[in-house]
């Protein structure tokens, strides 16, 4: 297995171009480009940015599903230094216009839409409700399924701009912020994470090495690049072991399955919940995954029977639990090879080389097996929250450890063992949702009382979003008029699937909502029918 030794992405980028100019980089349907052409464009692209007047340090958006010109859109500006704000196809026009206000970008570059958003029309929204600094481009062209040679100006190739790109590279460090990207925490806004070039390409070196990546395979990448799930074990990985990408735009079932099948991927990364689906959903009995021979399953906890499940329909896959999250970029601990058994055990793995975990409780550190807290150190950590440094401040201990709100244990191996969460945070299909954010907008609707979201397990997306509510005295609840409120307030992924009324909230000895109770009085309720499906 080759290594390369840049220090910025975009010098791995250049480096593995001259290593391997033909060999296959991105594929997405029928169109694909080699590791070469990959750069060319790149380059071309990043002369555009620098002709727009974007210096090192300036910050621009990208908005749009997974494409190749998101992958060179996002390339073109790590590689000059400009860092780009990696924005959730999901979000809404108010959610868009929280994170564009807080961010003060000069560019957003958008894309296609996710499902039936169509950013164009909420972009042009925002700018009619008030002037807006940054500027608005499209990264997609009419009628091309990518950015090519001929998009730009003859120039570009010249020799003075070629050397301007050269000095505006070796000028990017790799300490220097690479990307920011927003993780649902327990409170109502979203943080903005800023990783450096070193953590993110040490991160994906270490997944390649563990899983054994190289040349050879094609990975299908379908989880969403706005993760550092898909820039690190996705994107960055693919550029360190010349493995080759299938771009997919979002998850679909289908859309997967042809891939894996017609295009023969050897690699599969996801959320539990997406490999779920591909061996649940009816319809898809008859796949045949036997290309597929390796994958990372991350992003939320599963069972030893939902992992022998994936695993019987993936019979050659070596599919591995890998325990992260976006401010540890994000990888920590990964299973190594050969231990199915620890992982029928509930084990996430050993940590990663360079990283470091413990396990705190009352302030100290716990013995084999006991649960606590799970802190994190070493090279992977973000260098904090974007323009947020009490937030930053809180996030790490005194002796510089991360919290990250996850309880677990070490096992006599030091594998890590998650055991539940200290936040309060639904994880549905892999997305982190903030019951905060949920409750603070239904707290604003009509006759509402009192207010509590909580998680129900599922069988495929794993975790699904309730609505509790206790209404004013002589109200009922309507939940098709709730949903509507929350329409336009939330994005799609964070709304909720059931919308229950209660005539009471539980409550622990200190006043404050007895969350499992809560959770308990959903589940009967959802088992009596008694709320309504969304």
């Amino acid at each position: 297995m080759d290594s390369l030794t840049g220090g910025t992405i975009g010098e791995c980028l250049r480096e593995r171009a001259d290593k391997m100019p033909e060999h296959s980089a991105m594929r997405a349907g029928e169109w694909s480009c080699s590791y070469r052409r990959f750069e060319e464009i790149t380059e071309l692209l990043a002369i555009d940015l620098m002709q727009r007047g974007l210096e090192k340090g300036d910050r621009i958006g990208i908005l749009g599903v997974n494409s190749p010109n998101w992958v060179f859109t996002f390339l073109a500006a790590v590689k000059i230094g400009v860092v780009p704000f990696l924005l959730n196809t999901c979000s809404c026009e108010r959610e868009l216009e929280e994170i564009l206000n807080r961010s003060s970008l000069n560019t957003l570059f958008y894309g296609k839409g996710h499902h039936d958003l169509v950013y164009k029309d909420i972009l042009s929204s925002l700018c009619k409700r008030g002037k807006r600094s940054e500027r608005m481009l499209p990264i997609d062209r009419e009628g091309e399924a990518s950015l090519s040679e001929a998009d730009f100006p003859a120039s570009y190739s010249g020799e003075a701009l070629r050397r301007g790109l050269l000095s505006r590279e070796e000028a990017v460090r790799p300490e220097d912020t690479a990307c920011v990207l927003f993780t649902s925490g327990s409170t109502a806004a979203p943080k903005g994470v800023m990783l450096c070039h070193q953590s993110l390409l040490r991160n994906a070196e270490a997944m390649r090495d563990a899983m054994g990546w190289g040349e050879a395979d094609r990975m299908c990448l379908a989880v969403p690049l706005f993760h550092t799930f898909g820039i690190t074990a996705g994107i960055l990985a693919c550029i360190l072991s010349g493995a080759s990408m299938e771009i997919l735009p979002y998850y679909r079932t289908e859309a997967v399955w042809n891939a894996v099948e017609e295009k023969h991927c050897t690699i599969l990364n996801g959320v539990p919940s997406m490999f779920l689906a591909m061996v649940r959903k009816e319809g898809y009995r008859g796949r045949d995954g036997s290309s597929v021979r390796s994958g990372i399953i991350a992003g939320s906890a599963f069972s030893a029977e939902e992992y022998q499940e994936i695993k019987g329909k993936f019979s050659r896959m070596d599919l591995r639990p890998s325990y992260g999250m976006t401010e540890t970029s994000p990888c920590v601990t990964i299973v190594r090879p050969g231990s199915e058994k620890e992982i029928l055990e509930g084990s996430c793995g050993l940590p990663i080389p360079g990283v470091r975990v413990r396990i705190i409780r009352s302030g100290r550190e716990c013995a084999c097996g006991e649960s606590g807290e799970v802190q994190v150190k070493g090279y992977n950590l973000m260098q904090g929250y974007f323009d947020s440094p009490e937030e930053t401040a809180r996030a790490f201990t005194e002796d510089g450890w991360l919290h990250t709100g996850d309880l677990g244990y070490l096992d006599q191996r030091a594998a890590l063992h998650i055991s539940g969460r200290m936040k309060d945070i639904i994880i549905r299909s892999g997305e982190n949702i903030s019951p905060a954010e949920i409750e603070e907008e239904l707290d604003q609707f009509p006759g509402v009382q009192r207010v509590k979201v909580v998680g129900v397990k599922a069988s495929v997306r794993q975790e699904e979003v309730v609505a509790c509510m206790k209404m004013q005295e002589g109200i009922t609840l309507d939940p098709d008029a709730v949903q509507a409120f929350l329409a336009p307030r939330l994005s799609a992924y964070k709304m909720p699937t059931y919308i229950i009324q209660l005539d009471c909230f539980p409550e622990t000895a200190s006043g404050k909502p007895d969350i499992k109770a809560i959770r308990e009085m959903a589940e009967e309720a959802i088992r009596t029918a008694r709320a309504c499906y969304m």
